[in-house]
């Protein structure tokens, strides 16, 4: 989690217009419980509001398990456009 925070951190520093660079990020989170396991709660919230979308796959906070594999096949389709049509990246880590 840190190393992306660093990497949100740089990326909106040097630039005057963040929505460019936001708009075009997601990052997936998984945890068992948002109200105990979701490190950088501020942070996010900050990004959140420059643009960024921030998913929280919290595994023990609803009925249904929610992990982080469920939202990524939920957002096949745009994952998939900026992969494969926009030549963009995608990081991984866990």
């Amino acid at each position: 989690m840190l190393p992306k925070v660093g990497s949100l951190c740089c990326a909106t520093h040097d630039t005057t217009d963040v929505s460019l660079i936001l708009t075009d990020t997601v990052l997936y989170f998984g945890c068992r419980s948002a109200s105990s396991d979701l490190f950088y709660a501020s942070e996010w919230a900050h990004y959140r509001k420059l643009g960024a979308r921030i998913e929280v796959a919290a595994s023990r906070d609803q009925t249904d398990k929610a992990y982080v594999q469920h939202l990524i096949r939920r957002d096949k389709a745009m994952i998939k456009e900026w992969i494969v049509d926009r030549r963009g990246y995608i990081y991984i880590s866990g």
